[in-house]
């Protein structure tokens, strides 16, 4: 007897809120593996291949970690880079990190493909939820060989120009839709505050 076919993995993405996070979500789709870098303490870059289990409505990224993690000691700023070889599609996403504590959650995102890192199951006394909050992303269309800006969710601190990929001219830079704060507030604490 043969070992079952595994089946491809796949996040589940939650309807956008914006056109743009729409792009990214259709842009990181069938994506199974997101590298997450970070700073450790002596200042060097760390990468560490994560699978991502959802994309809520807002935009964030969920995956499951150990708490004991030196990866939730630090967890401002943080990376998140996915490719696709087959399609040349390359996404990087800037963002923030928050570890969060909710076993619902948990037990809603649980996937049998966990089980070699969280023995116990969904309810393995470490296991918690990273959640990834993005700040901008950009991608790259390898073939046509052009850097696109996705998402800008904080407006830039020193320029207020950007060049333009299409023309190389300079261009104004939008303010962003979505400020800093809104992007980290939960739903419920956005609206509280509208």
């Amino acid at each position: 007897m043969s070992a079952p076919q595994r089946k491809e993995w796949s996040m589940n993405i939650e309807t956008q809120e914006t056109a743009d996070l729409n792009q990214l979500a259709s842009l990181i789709d069938g994506m199974s593996i997101a590298m997450l870098s970070g700073v450790e303490r002596d200042g060097s870059l760390v990468s560490r291949p994560m699978t991502p289990l959802e994309m809520d409505g807002d935009g964030a990224l969920w995956f499951f970690t150990d708490v004991r993690s030196e990866k939730t000691e630090r967890l401002i700023p943080l990376n998140l880079s996915f490719s696709n070889e087959a399609n040349s599609i390359y996404v990087s996403i800037s963002g923030h990190g928050e570890v969060v504590r909710d076993r619902e959650h948990v037990k809603r995102l649980w996937t049998p493909y966990a089980k070699p890192w969280f023995l116990e199951g969904p309810e393995s006394p470490y296991l918690v939820l990273l959640k990834f909050v993005p700040h901008s992303a950009d991608y790259w269309d390898a073939p046509h060989s052009k850097m696109m800006r996705l998402v800008a969710m904080n407006p830039p601190t020193s320029a207020t120009e950007r060049s333009d990929p299409e023309s190389n001219a300079l261009r104004p830079v939008p303010r962003p839709t979505r400020r800093f704060e809104d992007a980290v507030r939960t739903p419920s604490a956005r609206r509280a505050h509208a």
